[in-house]
């Protein structure tokens, strides 16, 4: 009778395909958050560009400063609100 790691199935009965596209995944998922975060980024960079040098360097965000700056302008819209 051949054992379950060698019939491709785990103990629990599931293939082992599903653990192995776990990295695929993943792969896949940090992606799509690093697309979304270099949309984001576009979309600070051109808000806090100076329309006095438009040619200078835009700055070097980090992925935290990133989403830091969109919390804190909600934050200020929230109190202009109040």
């Amino acid at each position: 009778m051949p054992s379950p790691k060698s019939s491709g199935l785990n103990y629990t009965g599931v293939l082992d395909g599903r653990k192995a596209s776990k990295p695929l995944i993943e792969k896949r998922r940090r992606a799509r958050i690093n697309h979304s975060l270099g949309e984001l980024k576009e979309i600070v960079v051109s808000s806090e560009r100076n329309p006095q040098s438009p040619n200078s360097r835009p700055p070097k965000l980090e992925k935290a400063d990133v989403l830091k700056f969109p919390s804190l302008l909600m934050k200020k819209t929230g109190k202009q609100e109040n």
